[in-house]
């Protein structure tokens, strides 16, 4: 889930506000990266300086199996951070993102719930409620106090607009951006999530994300999942970048613990049909 990026973020920048939002330009049915990124710029989006990273992940992931270590993990999940880390190193060193302020990871999964619950659930954490196509949700999260997604089908059908507002989170700056989320395939052959931040709609410190998320059904009714993530904005460097790394941008055991959460969701809307929310006034 995205709000795990925060999870150990202590100091925060703050990102300008104002970009423009010429958001009535269709994006491509067929995502690449050059139609994808072209839309981007066309609707003045923010475009992540890790999109090629993740396009060349995302096209060697459609002729991969799902690595080994999901197998043979008690609980199917596995999270790596080598791949994230390099990349991140590589474009401080280019210039194009300032020197400690991203945070990234890969993770794989193999989840016993069809993949339609699957996707509701990756759309509920951006704002979709359960069964909708437009409106808002409350997800419970370990760092901010209130979380409020609202999203609509800005452009048709499985293209949409998100907005968020975390606040409550202690000395975690309160966020406030909005987001494109791309949703492209079937049931039958799988699913695919392209979301990019599209700029802040107040004060935030994001600069820049950019996600992919695979999921794909399974033989006997269960969905693998795949997952790259980078996200630019926040600084770590007070701590010293090498220990800001290791310790906030590319932690293993922090992100799994999202991954475990994502799942949990998963099964708890497979078994219940809904998925609790952290809404005001509602009493459960």
């Amino acid at each position: 889930m995205k709000h795990i990026f925060f999870a150990a973020v202590f100091l925060l920048t703050t990102a300008s506000s104002g970009f423009a939002t010429e958001t009535t330009i269709n994006p491509p049915d067929q995502i690449t990266r050059a139609a994808y990124t072209g839309w981007l710029r066309a609707i003045n989006s923010a475009v992540s300086p890790f999109a090629d990273y993740l396009f060349d992940w995302y096209e060697l992931q459609q002729k991969s199996a799902l690595p080994s270590q999901v197998k043979t993990d008690p609980d199917k999940i596995y999270v790596n951070v080598d791949h994230a880390l390099a990349d991140t190193i590589a474009t401080e060193q280019s210039g194009d993102v300032e020197e400690g302020t991203t945070i990234g990871f890969e993770a794989y999964g193999l989840v016993d719930v069809p993949i339609e619950t699957a996707l509701e659930t990756k759309l509920f954490n951006w704002g979709k409620p359960i069964g909708q196509k437009a409106g808002d949700t409350y997800p419970y999260d370990t760092v901010f106090s209130s979380i409020h997604n609202v999203i609509s089908e800005k452009w048709g059908t499985g293209s949409y607009f998100s907005s968020t507002t975390q606040t409550g989170g202690g000395i975690v700056q309160d966020l406030h951006d909005d987001y494109t989320v791309l949703v492209r395939g079937n049931k039958t052959n799988g699913y695919t999530l392209f979301i990019s931040f599209f700029g802040p709609n107040a004060d935030s410190a994001t600069v820049g994300h950019f996600s992919i998320v695979m999921l794909k059904p399974t033989a006997d009714g269960k969905t693998e999942f795949r997952q790259f993530v980078m996200q630019n904005g926040q600084s770590y460097k007070v701590f010293g970048l090498e220990f800001g790394r290791k310790n906030f941008g590319f932690n293993v055991s922090r992100d799994r613990q999202g991954e475990k959460q994502l799942v949990t969701t998963m099964l708890e809307l497979k078994n219940t049909g809904t998925i609790k929310e952290n809404r005001p006034g509602f009493d459960y």
